[in-house]
């Protein structure tokens, strides 16, 4: 989880038995969108977030024709609710390997 995600998100995650981190926990809370983007890959994990700019830098690495594990974007307005079913979905349903250089938007 990006440091713009609600903590309740990552809480809510783990208690439906996802193991979900969240940039604090890294200590990568202060570290550029891209940096975390690479750390996220270098742990074999999927990155989500709240923030629009993301997309550039996915854009970014897309362009550059690097590597990254998956970026998964839901807007604010979307509600923790609604995001944690879309995300526990996610995790049950889909491979982490399928995420590998995907953007996806949560409806």
């Amino acid at each position: 989880m990006d440091e713009h995600v609600p903590k309740a998100i990552a809480t809510g995650l783990r208690a439906r038995g996802v193991d979900a981190l969240t940039a604090q926990e890294l200590g990568a809370d202060n570290i550029s969108d891209e940096e975390l983007i690479r750390r996220a890959t270098e742990m074999k994990r999927v990155l989500f977030t709240n923030d629009k700019g993301f997309s550039v830098h996915v854009a970014g690495f897309y362009h550059r024709d690097e590597f990254f594990s998956g970026v998964i974007f839901a807007r604010f307005s979307l509600g923790i609710g609604s995001t944690l079913k879309e995300l526990h979905l996610m995790a049950e349903l889909m491979d982490p390997e399928e995420m590998h250089n995907d953007f996806r938007r949560l409806p």
